[in-house]
């Protein structure tokens, strides 16, 4: 009898210590809440190092990748879903990655990332404006064409990236105020 007893409590001792280890490296998994702040998305702080970045995500996969323009940046992927993208100061994409840079721009396409005030990638345009007040401009890259949407109450350090929803008259236009129906935020970027 105290053989099985002791058996059993072994066994939800050991269970507990699984159960308790996985809280303490929660921090290697996917976040369930991703907040998007002026200096920081997630735990991922603006100014602080790759090697920083490597210890309070000890189990996240950094991996060099390039735009369109050819810039350097790093994808930071988590339990095989990307985070974050970032830039820390490289300019040679076909180098490998200097853990000692400090990260300069964060931009995540990930909907769990989310400002104070609720606002996401994927969040209809309408929605957000109707928390950051009329959009001022919406404005396309001279080389990819890509989308930024410019908001009345936007603050300067945060991007927002729309998904080439903006309605321009013509081709050779490059800022509007007007966009589609669908139109919805792609992602939000950060910088120093």
């Amino acid at each position: 009898m105290h053989k099985i007893q002791f058996n059993l409590l072994r066994s939800v001792f050991i269970l507990n210590l699984f159960f308790y280890a996985g809280f303490a490296s929660a921090g290697a998994l996917f976040p369930k809440t991703c907040e998007i702040t002026l200096n920081s998305i997630g735990k991922i702080r603006l100014g602080t190092s790759l090697n920083q970045l490597k210890a309070t995500y000890p189990n996240a996969k950094l991996t060099r990748v390039t735009d369109g323009d050819g810039v350097a940046l790093i994808s930071v992927t988590i339990s095989n879903q990307d985070l974050v993208f970032l830039y820390a100061g490289e300019s040679d994409a076909s180098e490998k990655i200097n853990f000692s840079n400090k990260i300069e721009q964060i931009e995540t396409f990930n909907s769990t990332c989310k400002t104070k005030l609720g606002i996401h990638p994927k969040m209809a345009l309408k929605k957000v404006a109707s928390l950051l007040g009329n959009i001022e401009s919406i404005r396309m890259s001279e080389i990819e064409g890509r989308q930024f949407v410019r908001f009345k109450r936007q603050s300067d350090k945060l991007i927002y990236r729309i998904n080439y929803c903006g309605n321009f008259a013509n081709d050779n236009m490059r800022e509007t105020n007007k966009y589609l129906p669908d139109c919805a935020i792609l992602s939000i970027a950060i910088t120093q």
